[in-house]
């Protein structure tokens, strides 16, 4: 096979080919000849490295996220090994699925609690790894990037950072690396070039994230501004592609469908400069209205805003923070009386009405199919011979039986081919014959009551059809006058 393979291969030396049969000649010999090279190492880890990568990469999910979070507590905290796993794992949100993103914010929020130290660093390297990210702008490094800032957002969500980050990082987007912070059209930046779009999209996952949070006071005007400056930011980049033009219009339609986008630069930068100068006047006549009091009470001022964003922050966080699943061990009282507790009055009634009205048909016609069917099979199985003529007899004796205090019982047998009826007259003191009474007046007094039920139910539906029609009339200038009999 060697020597047939090397003569092939000189003949392709001395013959003149094309590229693709050079390239077909080249496939199959590299197949039956591959080139020699060493296994693929993998690396090595320790079991419990395995296991702890196995909860977060495979098991976690909605529905095992509190499975997960017992038995991630239940680990060797003390370990130095379990600590650095843990948070190389909660801190590179770029190897979990995008969706389950936010389930390790969770997880990273529930273990606040516990281990305090631990949650402080997982939110320290998130910030690093933005901060490096822009420093750097590495394009093999964007879907990192993406997963970090999605889990910065989820942070948020948690009140695992506060309002204060989330709007530094969104200011950091637009204005680092642009001289005075202030980007221009045209203008050369190292980092940030005018055809990048790629913070553009960084700043719509934030916002995407957590800024349905920022809909009500100081926190609305915190991100009315940023906004402001933001449409100033967009209108120095090129003409934007069409998926993060699409993303960016999703982004702005969630948060204020009613704000008006500036077309030209000009416009943007106008309303940039009005909203520094409203901010600049303010905070100058904050200033002049404090000359007179003294430094103590200006602290205690910015003490109190502070206070107040913090209050906005947990308030807007309470909606979003509800609708996810706590922690296993809290135990959860409920202060006040579910809304929806059941059906009303009015439902249960309706209910009863057409159930009640569905027995008495269903009953109806299972009783006729019965009494048609039992009438067949009587007459060809049972009734055989001079059985018709004992029919008449069984009767009468059935209500002289009766008429005595006695109860006359049919009783079916069979002698080899042939089926035989005896007539057993059985006292009514006799259990069988009270179960027999008992079963016919309950049967008869349940028919009474769906029947009520029924006629009941008709008479209020036509009653109110009725008015319903006299109403319609009225509306239409129509009046009656009903005349007593």
């Amino acid at each position: 096979m060697s020597a047939m393979v090397e003569l092939m291969r000189r003949k392709q030396s001395l013959t003149l080919l094309d590229q693709r049969q050079t390239l077909l000649l080249e496939n199959a010999y590299y197949m039956c000849n591959p080139p020699e090279r060493g296994p693929r190492q993998e690396k090595q880890r320790p079991p419990m490295v395995l296991f702890i990568r196995h909860l977060i990469f495979d098991v976690l999910a909605k529905k095992t996220i509190d499975k997960v979070l017992k038995l991630i507590r239940k680990l060797d905290w003390d370990d130095p090994e379990v600590q650095q796993t843990l948070h190389k794992l909660f801190t590179r949100p770029w190897k979990v699925k995008y969706a389950n993103v936010s389930l390790l914010a969770l997880l990273a929020y529930d273990l606040q609690r516990y281990h305090a130290a631990f949650s402080i660093g997982v939110v320290d390297q998130v910030l690093e790894d933005i901060r490096r990210g822009l420093e750097l702008n590495i394009y093999k490094n964007n879907q990192r990037r993406v997963a970090t800032m999605k889990l910065l957002g989820e942070l948020y969500i948690y009140r695992m950072v506060s309002s204060a980050i989330i709007f530094d990082t969104l200011w950091s987007l637009v204005t680092f690396g642009h001289p005075n912070g202030r980007p221009l059209p045209g203008q050369v930046c190292p980092i940030d070039a005018p055809d990048d779009f790629f913070r553009v999209r960084l700043v719509c996952v934030l916002l995407d994230s957590c800024g349905m949070c920022f809909d009500k006071g100081s926190l609305k005007k915190k991100l009315d501004s940023f906004l402001t400056f933001f449409q100033l930011y967009v209108l120095t980049k090129e003409p934007l592609s069409m998926d993060v033009e699409f993303m960016l219009s999703d982004t702005m339609e969630a948060l204020r469908p009613n704000l008006a986008m500036p077309k030209t630069f000009e416009d943007a930068a106008l309303a940039v400069d009005q909203m520094f100068s409203a901010e600049q006047n303010g905070n100058d006549v904050a200033g002049t209205a404090g000359d007179g009091e003294d430094s103590g009470e200006d602290e205690d001022e910015e003490r109190q805003d502070r206070e107040d964003d913090e209050e906005d922050d947990q308030v807007s966080n309470t909606d979003a923070a509800s609708e996810r699943p706590g922690s296993p061990d809290e135990e959860v009282v409920l202060s006040h009386k579910p809304e929806h507790a059941g059906p009303s009055a009015a439902e249960e009634e309706d209910f009863n009405k057409e159930l009640a009205k569905m027995m008495l048909d269903s009953t109806q016609e299972a009783r006729k199919v019965d009494r048609k069917a039992a009438a067949v099979m009587w007459e060809t199985t049972v009734m055989t011979g001079g059985a018709k003529k004992r029919k008449e007899d069984t009767e009468k004796s059935s209500a002289t039986g009766q008429e005595a205090n006695a109860m006359t019982f049919t009783l079916l047998s069979r002698r080899g081919n042939k089926q035989m009826t005896k007539e057993l007259v059985v006292p009514e003191s006799a259990p069988i014959a009270v179960h027999t009474r008992n079963a016919q007046l309950q049967d008869k007094k349940e028919q009474q009551q769906l029947k009520k039920l029924v006629l009941d139910y008709e008479y209020r539906e036509g009653m109110e059809a009725y008015q319903a029609d006299i109403d319609t009339l009225r509306q239409k200038g129509v009046s009656f006058k009903f005349a007593k009999k």
